[in-house]
């Protein structure tokens, strides 16, 4: 059955510790100005398909029918609803942001903005604030308590840096993006 991890497999999560690359000038595959490939990066990471949840876990999820319609994934798949997972919203969001940032890469070079960036500019405008406020409410509900210690350096700005590198214990995304595809029941 193609149903939420977190209604059916409570031991899909698991955890790893990291040291984060956090630095203002480390280098990752995601970071940077847009290339081809790393378009697609960001595209693998958060554009999933949707799943199964059984209607019968709704209650789980603190939902319920009243007044709402939600759309159910084909009959030869289940009888349950679509759903996504908020952690690939999350990324969408930030990649969406990040393409902003980076909205003249494609004008200077007169190609058309990516995907939702493209069109009306009030359905842009609101949909950036949408993510800014989705990122913000999951900023703040998840509140990241580890400590970012402050180091000593003369050649800092203010003779003093943050220490971006700490380690952090994080649910293993990739384990959890995986789950995704192999219960994929709308691509």
């Amino acid at each position: 059955m193609n149903t939420a991890p977190l209604l059916e497999e409570p031991d899909l999560v698991k955890y790893s510790e990291y040291d984060l690359p956090l630095y203002f000038n480390e280098k990752t595959d995601y970071r940077g100005p847009p290339t081809p490939e790393r378009e697609i990066l960001w595209e693998k990471l958060w554009h999933q398909g949707a799943f199964e949840v059984p209607e019968d876990k709704l209650g789980i999820m603190n939902k319920s029918h009243s007044g709402r319609t939600y759309k159910h994934v084909p009959p030869e798949v289940g009888t349950g609803y679509a759903a996504q997972l908020e952690v690939l919203h999350q990324l969408h969001c930030v990649h969406m942001l990040r393409q902003w940032s980076y909205k003249e890469h494609w004008l200077d070079q007169g190609l058309d903005l990516p995907g939702s960036l493209y069109g009306d500019p009030k359905l842009t405008r609101m949909h950036l604030d949408h993510c800014i406020e989705v990122l913000r409410a999951n900023i703040m509900c998840t509140s990241d308590v580890t400590p970012i210690l402050i180091e000593l350096d003369p050649k800092a700005p203010f003779g003093e840096r943050a220490d971006f590198r700490s380690n952090h214990k994080c649910r293993n995304f990739w384990d959890i993006r995986q789950w995704v595809i192999d219960h994929t029941a709308i691509p």
